[in-house]
């Protein structure tokens, strides 16, 4: 296998004899790993040995979702599913604390291309751990992230304060809770730079 960097028994477990085991490599292609999976069941059967081919998997893991930071409730969430290469083509499956989600059009939204999630006007029990995952034969991508929603920001303010100042500086302080949302100062609908 062209890229192999090594491999490492991981565990058994009781019964037949099975083991888990990882492959290293910066190639893997569905195709690849079949033909490689082949030859392991074929080596093993010479030496009397029983081997489900169908038993193989290969997995492409990673963690969190881009672009997600901070999710309010009331707004609209995208999660983007950002399988490598050829898994992107393939429809992917979502799963929110380990429950499938299914394409309604009113909560969830499932795209195919490219795919990705929309979960309709959050409210903080939509917290929990997304998943996506993409499967091409044997190759598995599965991407996991925490999402939290929090509690949208109510604000008790007019949208302007006039503060009229004509030579002299006039000190105005801001203080948003929770952190983390943001919050922006404007002079003639120009951002104002904090001076420290």
């Amino acid at each position: 296998m062209r890229g192999y960097i090594g491999v490492t028994i991981t565990g058994f477990r009781s019964g037949s004899v099975i083991t888990d085991f990882i492959i290293g490599t910066d190639n893997i292609t569905s195709s690849v790993i079949q033909t490689a999976n082949a030859r392991v069941t074929n080596t093993l059967a010479k030496q009397s040995l029983t081997v489900d081919e169908n038993s193989f998997t290969a997995a492409i893991n990673k963690d969190g979702f881009s672009g997600v930071n901070n999710v309010f409730s009331g707004s609209d969430m995208v999660l983007a599913c950002d399988a490598p290469g050829r898994l992107k083509t393939f429809p992917a499956k979502w799963r929110v604390n380990s429950k499938e989600i299914k394409n309604n059009n009113t909560k969830y939204i499932i795209n195919t291309s490219p795919p990705h999630l929309i979960v309709r006007n959050v409210v903080e029990r939509d917290s929990g751990e997304y998943e996506c995952e993409e499967r091409d034969g044997i190759v598995v991508f599965l991407q996991k992230g925490n999402i939290e929603v929090r509690r949208a920001i109510v604000m008790l303010t007019r949208s302007r304060i006039n503060v009229p100042c004509i030579t002299e500086n006039v000190e105005v302080e801001c203080c948003v809770k929770p952190d983390g949302f943001p919050a922006m100062w404007t002079e003639n609908d120009k951002k104002l730079e904090p001076v420290v």
